[in-house]
């Protein structure tokens, strides 16, 4: 019973912590406000990308967002 509360109380740190959700609402900004690079085959399938900056600059919300993750997760550990 104890972990399950445990896993609860991480679950719903996660999904409560104001400054992860401002890193998806960035990285959601970040794809809307960008112009992806259409390229169209011969067969007619189309492949959307962005460019190396978005890319990038993604990639390094996603690195914050995983830091956070593990920040939260530390904070809330199940007691030794």
């Amino acid at each position: 019973m104890e972990t399950q509360s445990y896993f609860k109380k991480q679950r719903e740190a996660i999904l409560n912590d104001t400054q992860r959700k401002q890193l998806f609402k960035k990285l959601f900004e970040l794809y809307a406000n960008s112009l992806p690079i259409v390229l169209t085959k011969k067969n007619g399938d189309v492949i959307c990308s962005y460019s190396d900056e978005v890319e990038e600059t993604a990639e390094k919300i996603r690195e914050l967002i995983r830091l956070r993750d593990t920040q939260i997760f530390n904070a809330n550990k199940l007691p030794v």
